[in-house]
């Protein structure tokens, strides 16, 4: 059982570490709200929420997989009836 939780675990943060990598202007940049900033700049809030995310549901994937599943699909319905 706990090689299934230990594959589990290196499988979630891998996957998790490729999705960053292909959004990261997407998950981790903000536009600029200070006078000065040009560009959009690097959010260090983003990135520590998205690494607490990450952490968090990687130690309790097998209770919160199939959680994230069906909020995901309760989200896919809702878009549906609009």
């Amino acid at each position: 059982m706990g090689s299934i939780w230990f594959f589990g675990f290196v499988a979630f943060i891998l996957g998790r570490t490729f999705y960053a990598g292909l959004r990261s202007k997407d998950l981790f940049y903000r536009e600029p709200k200070r006078y000065g900033e040009q560009g959009r700049q690097l959010c260090e809030d983003r990135i520590a929420g998205y690494i607490v995310t990450t952490v968090t549901v990687s130690l309790t994937w097998p209770l919160s997989l199939p959680l994230i599943g069906l909020f995901a699909l309760g989200q896919k319905l809702n878009k549906k009836e609009v």
